[in-house]
């Protein structure tokens, strides 16, 4: 099954620059062609990410930090639902709740509230970011290769 000598990508989004980049380190000896059009300018959204997505660029050596240092990049501790319901509620769904950590729900919610993280933050394991993806592409172009 693993006999094939390349491997194609086409698309010009985070999903097939992601893609592209995953796949160039999972097979270092295979050819990646990644096709996308030459006139790629990226849309320049943000993109906010669950702590799973945030994990997996971890998997691919891209730590919080870069994406702090590199991409624009801002911590996401969780979720804030403004006026959710009927009666114009807000709630906010921390991320992690109910796991062996030494942050829990409330002391996240008061993180999020005061806009103050702890010096240790980047030990808890499921912040997350959120980041420019054009600068995530421009940031990755400096890894390749390496």
């Amino acid at each position: 099954m693993n006999n094939f000598k390349r491997i194609a990508i086409v698309g010009a989004g985070t999903s097939g620059y992601l893609t592209a980049f995953f796949l160039a380190k999972q097979y270092p000896n295979k050819e990646i062609v990644w096709i996308y059009p030459e006139e790629n300018t990226p849309i320049g959204v943000g993109e906010a990410l669950i702590p799973d997505a945030s994990h997996f660029l971890n998997d691919l050596g891209i730590s919080h930090q870069d994406i702090i240092k590199h991409c624009n990049g801002t911590l996401k501790l969780g979720i804030l639902f403004d006026g959710f319901n009927r009666e114009g509620e807000s709630f906010t769904f921390p991320f992690g709740v109910g796991q062996h950590t030494k942050f829990n729900s409330s002391s996240i919610d008061r993180m999020i509230a005061t806009h103050k993280v702890p010096a240790n933050i980047y030990e808890y394991p499921d912040i997350s970011v959120h980041f420019r993806a054009p600068d995530l592409l421009k940031y990755m172009d400096t890894l390749v290769g390496q």
